[in-house]
C-alpha cells in the first residue's frame, strides 16, 4: 500500500485549501475513494508500542506478540474500534478518522483517532489526536459534522474503570493539525465500568 509523507500532505492540503477559497458552483463533498480502504485489514503504528513501530491488523483487530516470541514484554491488543468520515479540510475532499484501542496486557487501554485522506491515489495519516486510558479522557466514540471532528472522552474523578460522564470536544483541521474550537460540553453517565478489551459494561 502506498502512503505519503506527513509533510507532503501537509503542502497538498495548503494548496488545497488556499484553491478552494476560488471555488463556485455546488458544495457537495467530491465522491472520494477512502471510502474503499480497509481500515480493517491495515497497517498502523500504535501510540502505545515504541516510535514507529507497526502493527497489520486482520479483521480489526492485531492480538498477539509484535516480535513473535511468547514473552509477555511484546504483547499487544490492538483493535479499530470506529471508522467516521466527513469533510474536515475544507476541499470537497473527505477525511476518514480512525479510532483504535491499544493494550499491552495489563489493565490500561489507550485510545487514539488517527485523520487520514486520499491524495493523488496515496493515502497519508494527517494527524492523530491521543486519547487516555479507560475513564481517564478515553475516546468513546468520533464524529465529522460541519466541517469540524465532534470526539466524546470519557472522564472520572475516581477510578480508570469506571467513567463518570461523557465530554464532547470539537477539533477544527488546522495545517495537519488538530485544534480545538469552542468549548466542551459534559453529560454524566449511569455507573458503569470499562474493560482492559473497551467493553463498557453497567454495574
Amino acid at each position: 500500500m502506498n502512503f505519503t509523507s506527513a509533510g507532503r500532505i501537509c503542502s497538498l492540503l495548503a494548496t488545497a485549501a488556499a484553491t478552494s477559497l476560488l471555488m463556485t458552483g455546488s458544495d457537495a463533498p467530491t465522491p472520494s475513494a477512502i471510502h474503499d480502504m480497509d481500515f480493517g485489514n491495515f497497517s498502523y503504528v500504535p501510540s502505545c508500542l515504541s516510535v514507529g513501530q507497526s502493527v497489520q491488523v486482520h479483521n480489526g483487530t492485531f492480538y498477539g506478540h509484535t516480535h513473535g516470541g511468547t514473552d509477555g514484554y511484546d504483547f499487544l491488543d490492538f483493535t479499530v474500534e470506529q471508522v467516521a468520515y466527513g469533510r474536515l479540510s475544507g476541499d470537497r475532499r473527505e477525511e476518514a478518522v480512525v479510532v483504535t484501542r491499544c493494550n499491552k496486557g495489563g489493565s490500561g487501554a489507550f485510545t487514539s483517532a488517527s485523520v487520514y485522506e486520499m491524495r493523488q491515489g496515496k493515502i497519508a495519516l494527517v494527524t492523530t489526536l491521543q486519547g487516555g486510558d479507560r475513564a481517564d479522557g478515553g475516546i468513546a466514540s468520533v464524529g465529522i459534522k460541519g466541517g469540524l471532528l465532534w470526539v466524546d472522552f470519557y472522564g472520572t474523578t475516581g477510578g480508570l474503570c469506571c467513567p463518570q460522564w461523557i465530554e464532547t470536544a470539537t477539533y477544527r483541521l488546522v495545517d495537519c493539525r488538530l485544534v480545538e474550537a469552542g468549548r466542551r460540553v459534559r453529560k454524566a453517565l449511569p455507573h458503569r465500568a470499562i474493560s482492559p478489551e473497551g467493553e463498557l459494561s453497567q454495574n
